[in-house]
């Protein structure tokens, strides 16, 4: 009679690894492409061990968004409203660059890019306003720019990125010194 081999469980301590561990595997897998199998076999762990840790997807996106985003510096040295929102664009571009695919998450997610002009941009926000705006035109001016600037897809290309920077600072900045002094409204909010 044959004998048949079955092999031993493997014993010893199960694996271990932390929420951290978690989402800098989703993040190296890629923002918007990950899933939780994936993430999961990369740990050498289960699909429900991951799920213990993030009870779904979609928290885990927003968690890889919050640590992600939180690379943004605050702007240093900005001298005027246009030098700001260019500081708060390199950060983002920076961003997408480190995160391929960051882009269109934040634009498929509830409250799109205003999340980007009270969250990890809030200090670029403020600085606007310490330069004349109001609260209303500094969240507006960075949440505008943000969605202008639109997916960086196929590839990230600079000189396009460039281009659409300058034209959309070119209209904020023209609209803020033809027809609003600080302090005022401006003129391209929507809903008034």
């Amino acid at each position: 009679m044959t004998e048949i081999h079955i092999p031993a469980r493997k014993s010893g301590r199960r694996p271990r690894f932390s929420a951290d561990d978690v989402v800098a595997t989703a993040l190296r897998l890629g923002i918007g492409t990950f899933s939780i199998t994936a993430v999961s076999r990369e740990l050498g762990v289960t699909n429900a061990a991951v799920y213990r840790r993030y009870p779904s997807h979609r928290a885990l996106v927003d968690e890889c968004l919050s640590q992600a985003l939180s690379e943004v510096s605050p702007p240093i040295g900005a001298p005027d409203r246009e030098q700001t929102l260019r500081a708060a664009a390199a950060d983002w571009w920076a961003v997408c660059l480190r995160h391929p695919g960051i882009d269109a998450v934040v634009a498929g997610g509830e409250d799109a890019y205003c999340r980007l002009a009270t969250g990890p941009f809030v200090d670029h926000a403020r600085h606007l306003v310490s330069l004349g705006l109001t609260p209303d035109q500094a969240n507006f001016a960075l949440t505008f720019m943000f969605a202008a600037l639109g997916p960086l897809r196929p590839e990230p290309d600079p000189a396009q990125f460039a281009t659409r920077l300058d034209v959309i600072l070119t209209g904020l900045t023209g609209a803020w010194n033809a027809d609003t002094q600080p302090g005022e409204r401006c003129p391209l909010a929507v809903g008034e």
